[in-house]
């Protein structure tokens, strides 16, 4: 009876281990990348400044975003979406960002 009972304790023990290593091993890791609303992407381009005036090159710009993946050229992100040039004619293309001091710019631009 000793025997039958410590046998007991020990499969079910570990059946218990089982079912919490189960869950532990394939609980999803949600990774959350750091990127820019619409609002910081349309700020960062209308920071872009011409080199020959000093001015905004891109005052009347708005940006919505749809994806963002990091990005392989830069330390920042690359995201997909919808620019509008300030036409009422928006068009969709990717577009780079990089968050510096605190703030998303556009690198090289």
């Amino acid at each position: 009876m000793k025997v039958s009972s410590i046998l007991f304790v020990v499969i079910a023990l570990g059946a218990a281990g089982g079912v919490y290593s189960y869950f532990t091993v394939f609980t999803p890791l949600v990774e959350t990348l750091d990127r820019p609303t619409d609002e910081q992407a349309t700020a960062a381009w209308r920071r872009v400044r011409s080199s020959i005036s000093g001015r905004p090159s891109f005052p009347n710009v708005t940006v919505k975003l749809e994806k963002c993946e990091p990005s392989p050229q830069i330390a920042g992100v690359t995201c997909f979406g919808e620019i509008d040039w300030g036409d009422g004619k928006p068009e969709k293309r990717p577009m780079q960002f990089a968050k510096l001091n605190g703030a998303w710019v556009r690198p090289g631009e």
